[in-house]
């Protein structure tokens, strides 16, 4: 367990950064304040300072959350390229 910050965000997958030690290949379980929740696997890890950035793929989540995911993505993606 642990905390983690979502500093990048896809239909597809995610990167954070978190104090917590992973390794490629970890499975976690993550609930993200959208609210939604799905399971990921760590595909990419990098040291931060004394924490560790993170790129996972999704692997697992339900229809109703991946729907709230996809408008999320959509709308966040949509209000970058408005940006002055």
């Amino acid at each position: 367990k642990g905390n983690a910050v979502i500093v990048d965000l896809s239909s597809k997958g995610l990167g954070f950064e978190t104090e917590a030690e992973l390794k490629r290949g970890d499975l976690l379980f993550l609930k993200v304040f959208l609210p939604i929740s799905f399971a990921c696997q760590i595909k990419n890890i990098k040291s931060k300072g004394e924490n560790y950035r993170c790129g996972a793929r999704i692997e697992k989540i339900g229809l109703l959350d991946r729907l709230k995911l996809r408008d999320f993505v959509q709308i966040e993606v949509g209000s970058v390229g408005r940006r002055p």
